[in-house]
């Protein structure tokens, strides 16, 4: 079977080749409209893509999408590389969206989230001085032999078998 490149002109004059049968099957439906793979549904509103004298694709310059932006919406179709989130976003939004990308972003958002509450869940309990970064506790080794009074919370091991960090709530002003 023969390849049909196409190219299209983009935003910054630069040029970009590709082959339109690499597309996905799930490539975006108003993307194949402005390359002019998707077919009318019989109302005869939509007319051929527009090109320039040389028969190149113009949409890319007329959105203002640059050559590169287009070519990571090419690249995040066919392998789900992001270079850049917010372009990649920005670009196919311009393009009509795309459901992988969506699916993608909010992936990225939960992964995010998560991180968020795992980080403020070892600030609200750190196992030693060092990671109490709000000081939220009062800290002190001692030895397990000698342990400080029963208002102190052993918390973890801090030198050798005997020796462990032990902390206590800071008392809050005005209690």
């Amino acid at each position: 079977m023969a390849t049909t490149l196409m190219t299209v002109v983009a935003a910054d004059d630069m040029c970009a080749v590709f082959d339109p049968n690499e597309l996905p099957d799930d490539c975006p439906g108003v993307l194949k409209r402005f390359l002019g793979l998707s077919t009318c549904d019989g109302s005869g509103i939509w007319t051929a893509p527009s090109t320039d004298e040389l028969g190149r694709l113009t949409f890319l310059k007329g959105f203002g999408i640059s050559r590169d932006d287009f070519v990571a919406c090419l690249s995040f179709m066919r392998s789900g590389y992001v270079q850049s989130l917010s372009k990649l976003v920005l670009t196919f939004d311009i393009l009509g969206g795309y459901a992988r990308l969506d699916a993608h972003v909010e992936d990225v958002q939960a992964r995010a989230a998560r991180r968020e509450a795992d980080e403020l869940k070892r600030r609200q309990n750190p196992h030693n001085r060092f990671d109490d970064v709000d000081e939220l506790f009062e800290w002190r080794v001692a030895s397990v032999l000698n342990p400080p009074p029963e208002e102190w919370d052993i918390i973890s091991r801090a030198s050798g078998e005997t020796f462990w960090w032990w902390r206590r709530k800071r008392a809050t002003e005005g209690t």
